[in-house]
């Protein structure tokens, strides 16, 4: 993952000060994302893989903005959102099938 907090408070044109608010977006986003997609840690280097770490941070920083700007209402995620986590559902079925057949031929 390329993404940090500070590329979200740029698209957001925040203060610095807004920083560590902003970070609690930042980080849920990036759990709601990785979760939707797998939860199991040692599934983390799908999230580097370069088809997929590109899709992964612009869903991050999407979701992080959502939260922020309807930070007084409760929503789900958007549209887009949902799509980026199903290309990234995808793209990680496909990895997955990948490495076990890795792990199947170093047995």
């Amino acid at each position: 993952m390329t993404v940090t907090v500070d590329d979200l408070l740029d698209q957001l044109s925040e203060d610095d000060d807004r920083k560590p608010q902003l970070q609690i977006y930042f980080d849920t986003a990036k759990a709601y994302v990785k979760n939707a997609v797998s939860s199991d840690t040692v599934d983390a280097p799908f999230f580097s893989v370069e088809n997929v770490s590109s899709i992964y941070d612009v869903a991050v920083l999407s979701y992080s903005m959502d939260l922020w700007i309807n930070r007084s209402t409760t929503m789900p995620p958007t549209t887009a959102v949902d799509h980026m986590v199903g290309q990234l559902r995808g793209l990680y079925s496909s990895w997955k099938e990948a490495q076990d057949g890795q792990n199947l031929q170093t047995e």
